[in-house]
C-alpha cells in the first residue's frame, strides 16, 4: 500500500484486507472523533514489510551499489512481480520476525520464498472518456528547466521573486530524463487541452515543455496559452496547452490574483476550430487550479491542523474554493459570455472535505465521483487511496461530460522509478541518488509524477434538439390511447438532459408543476386552450398534479395525480412554449419552442379493472407536437403493430393487426 520509504528505509507498507482509502474520501462530513476511530482501524490492519536495517539508502553504502530488497536478486525493471511491484499487488508465504519499534508493527523475512503476485497490472493505454473533445489534468510534479544547484528546500533562483528554490531536476541528465518520460506520458494521453500543475513559474519552462512534445506528436502539435512570464508569487504555477488543429483559445486568458492565492487559477475560453470535429464551434471554459497544499509549516489558528482528517491549511483551502466561485460568477463567465466551466487541477483536498463541499454546494458536480465512483484514487498517501485531482463541472458543462478517468501510471509505481539518476549533483538530497547497480529508469510514462493524470471527455454537440421521447402510464406507451384504468401518475422521457433546478422554483425548471398543463374536456367537445403561452382557455377544465418529480438519471419527470384521473377525455401540455430548457444549452427550449402535447381517453367500463395501468386498446394518432431538427422534412410511413393483450392472466395472442401512421425524420 505504501513504498515512498522503500529506498531510504527499506520498509513496505502491508494492509489486510486491501488497500484502504483516506478518511476524508469515504466521509464528507469529517470530525476529529471518527477521524480517531479510522486511523485505530487502520492500525489493526497494517504491518510494515522492514529490511532490518538502521542505515538509510542502504543500497548506496554496499558494493555493489543495489538496491535488492524486498527482491533477493535485486528490484528494477523487467517482469512485474518477478522484478518489481506496484500499489495493490499481494505478497504470499511470508514468514519472519515480528516486531514492533518505531510506533509500528514489523515483520523482518528469515526466508526469502514470499511471492509477490501481480494483480493491479500497469495500464499500457489511457483509459477512453469517449466524447469529441479530450482534457486532461496532470500534476507534473516539479517540472522546472531551471537546474536545482541548492541543498535548501526553501531558497535559491527561481520564481518571480528569484530568490525561491528550484525544485525539479539537479542535472542537465535528469532534466532530459524527466523530459522524455513526460513528452510520453503526454503525448499517450493525446489531450486537446491539458492543464498543467507544479510546472516552474517562468514562461520558459512552459514554451521548452510544448517544444519538447512537438518534436514527439508533430511540428505544431501542440501550443500553449501565454500567461506572460510569471502567474502568483510561488515557484510554481498551472498552466493550459492545447492542440491548435482541435480548439482555439478565445479572447485572453484570465487570472485571479486575489492575495488568497500563491498559485493563481488560470482561465480559458476555448472554441472547437477542427471542422471534421462534430463539436465544431461549440465552446467551454477551463480552469486550472492547484490548491495551498496540506504542509504544516507556518499553520495557525484555523489553519492549523483540526485533527478531523483534513490536514492544515483547510481554511485557506476553503476560502479559495470560495473565492473560485464568485470569480468565475463575477468575472469569468460574464467575459467570456459561455456558461460552461470546468474545474480542474489538484485542489489539494480530497473529495469529502470542505473545499470539494463548498464547489458542490455552489452547483457544482464531482465528475471523478459520478463517472468513476466511489473507487476512484489518483494519489497514494500514507498508504491510502483518494484523489486530490479534480473535474468539476457546472451543471451546463456536467451534462456535456461522457467519462471522467484517472490513469494510474504513477501513484501505484514505486519512486525509484522516477527521473533520477545514479549521480548526487551538487545540491541533491542522498534520497535523490539513486543505486548504480540496478535498471531502474526507463523512458516511459510510468511514474513520471507522483500523482495520476485525469482524463475528461466532452461533448460540446448542445445544439441537439430537446423532445420528447416517450410519454407513459406504468411503462406503458400513451400515444392517443383510450385506457380501460384510473390513472394515478404520467412519466414523461426526455432525450437528452434538461434544465432542474432542484426545486422546482426556477421557470424553466422541469421540476417546475407550471410546466405541465393537465386538461380535461369541457362543455364543447374538443380543446380550446392552444398552448402554455397562451395559458388556459375557460372552456377546458385545468387538472393540477399532487407532485412533480424529475429523475435526472433518466431525464424524466412522473406527475402524480391524487385522486386518480376517470372516465373522460384528456390533454397533456408540456411546456415548450414558455419553459422547459436542454440542461447544456438554456437557449433550445423543447420541441423547438413549442408545446409537446398528449391526448388520450379514459373510459373505466363497468366491471373492468380498474387499477393505473391496466389495459390499452384502440391505438390512435400520436398527439405529441414534435419539431424535426433544422433542415429536416417531415416524412409519413405505415407501420404494422402485432398487440398481444394481457387478460386474466392469459396471453392472448389475437390476429389483432393495425396499421398505423407514424412520423419520422427523412
Amino acid at each position: 500500500s505504501e513504498y515512498f520509504e522503500l529506498f531510504l528505509y527499506g520498509q513496505v507498507v502491508l494492509y489486510e484486507g486491501g488497500r484502504p482509502y483516506q478518511y476524508t474520501h469515504i466521509d464528507n462530513t469529517p470530525t476529529a472523533g471518527e477521524y480517531t476511530t479510522h486511523q485505530d482501524d487502520l492500525a489493526r490492519r497494517r504491518i510494515i514489510l522492514d529490511d532490518g536495517s538502521t542505515t538509510q539508502n542502504l543500497a548506496l553504502s554496499i558494493t555493489p551499489q543495489r538496491l535488492f530488497y524486498p527482491y533477493p536478486n535485486g528490484f528494477g525493471v523487467g517482469s512485474q512481480g518477478a522484478n518489481f511491484f506496484r500499489g495493490g499487488d499481494t505478497i504470499t508465504n511470508l514468514t519472519g520476525v515480528l516486531h514492533y519499534s518505531f510506533n509500528e508493527w514489523r515483520i523482518q523475512p528469515t526466508e526469502s520464498s514470499y511471492t509477490f503476485t501481480p494483480v493491479n497490472t500497469r495500464p499500457t493505454t489511457p483509459p477512453n472518456p469517449g466524447g469529441n473533445v479530450r482534457v486532461s489534468s496532470f500534476n507534473v510534479l516539479n517540472y522546472f528547466t531551471t537546474i536545482d544547484t541548492t541543498s535548501s528546500n526553501s531558497s535559491g533562483s527561481c520564481g518571480p521573486s528569484g530568490t525561491l528554490d528550484c525544485r525539479g531536476a539537479d542535472s542537465n541528465v535528469e532534466l532530459t530524463r524527466q523530459t522524455d518520460k513526460l513528452v510520453q506520458a503526454l503525448n499517450t494521453i493525446d489531450a486537446d487541452v491539458f492543464g498543467l500543475i507544479e510546472i516552474e513559474n517562468n514562461i520558459n519552462a512552459l514554451t521548452s515543455l510544448v517544444n519538447s512534445l512537438n518534436t514527439v506528436a508533430g511540428a505544431g502539435v501542440y501550443d500553449y496559452v501565454n500567461v506572460g512570464s510569471y502567474v502568483g508569487t510561488d515557484a510554481i504555477m498551472v498552466a493550459l496547452i492545447y492542440k491548435p488543429g482541435t480548439v482555439t483559445p478565445i479572447g485572453a486568458p484570465l487570472i485571479d490574483n486575489d492575495p488568497v492565492y500563491s498559485r493563481p487559477p488560470v482561465a480559458q475560453l476555448f472554441e472547437v476550430t477542427d471542422p471534421g470535429n462534430p463539436d465544431y464551434g461549440e465552446r467551454f471554459i477551463v480552469v486550472v487550479n492547484h490548491f495551498k497544499s496540506k504542509g504544516c509549516g507556518g499553520a495557525s489558528g484555523a489553519d492549523a491542523d483540526q485533527g478531523d482528517g483534513q490536514g492544515c491549511y483547510n481554511a485557506t483551502r476553503t476560502n479559495q474554493a470560495t473565492r473560485l466561485n464568485d470569480w468565475l460568477n463575477n468575472t469569468v463567465i460574464p467575459t467570456y459570455g459561455d456558461p460552461d466551466v470546468l474545474i480542474i487541477g489538484d485542489l489539494n483536498a480530497y473529495k469529502g472535505e470542505d473545499p470539494i463541499t463548498t464547489l458542490r454546494n455552489a452547483g457544482y458536480t464531482d465528475l471523478t465521483e459520478a463517472f468513476a465512483g466511489n473507487n476512484a484514487y489518483s494519489y497514494v498517501f500514507s498508504g491510502q487511496l483518494g484523489y486530490l485531482d479534480h473535474a468539476l463541472g457546472n451543471a451546463s458543462m456536467t451534462a456535456q461530460v461522457t467519462g471522467v478517468a484517472d490513469w494510474h501510471i504513477n501513484a501505484d509505481e514505486v519512486p525509484v522509478f522516477d527521473y533520477n539518476d545514479d549521480v548526487r549533483d551538487t545540491g541533491e538530497a542522498s534520497f535523490e541518488e539513486e543505486p548504480d547497480g540496478n535498471p531502474l529508469y526507463e523512458a516511459n510514462p510510468f511514474r513520471t509524477s507522483d500523482h495520476d493524470p485525469v482524463l475528461i471527455g466532452l461533448d460540446l454537440n448542445s445544439t441537439v434538439p430537446v423532445v420528447i421521447s416517450t410519454v407513459d402510464i406504468n411503462g406503458v406507451p400513451l400515444n392517443g390511447t383510450t385506457l380501460n384504468t384510473v390513472v394515478d401518475q404520467l412519466r414523461i422521457t426526455f432525450n437528452i438532459a434538461v434544465f432542474d433546478d432542484g426545486t422546482g422554483a426556477d421557470p424553466d425548471s422541469v421540476s417546475n408543476p407550471g410546466n405541465y398543463i393537465l386538461l380535461a374536456e369541457g362543455s364543447t367537445p374538443g380543446f380550446q386552450t392552444v398552448d402554455c403561452a397562451g395559458g388556459v382557455n375557460a372552456g377546458d377544465v385545468q387538472i393540477t398534479q399532487t407532485s412533480t418529480v424529475y429523475n435526472a438519471s433518466t431525464n424524466t419527470t412522473t406527475l402524480s395525480f391524487s385522486p386518480a384521473l376517470t372516465n373522460g377525455v384528456y390533454r397533456l401540455h408540456i411546456c415548450g412554449t414558455t419553459s422547459i430548457v436542454s440542461a447544456s444549452n438554456p437557449t433550445i427550449a423543447l420541441n423547438g419552442g413549442e408545446d409537446g402535447i398528449i391526448n388520450f381517453t379514459i373510459d373505466v367500463s363497468a366491471g373492468q379493472q380498474t387499477t393505473p395501468g391496466s389495459q390499452v386498446s384502440q391505438p390512435e394518432l400520436l398527439g405529441i407536437t414534435e419539431l424535426p431538427s433544422t433542415g429536416e422534412t417531415p416524412a409519413w410511413r405505415d407501420d404494422v403493430l402485432q398487440v398481444m393483450m394481457l387478460a386474466g392472466g392469459l396471453i392472448l395472442l389475437g390476429g389483432a393487426v393495425w396499421v398505423i401512421k407514424q412520423r419520422y425524420h427523412a
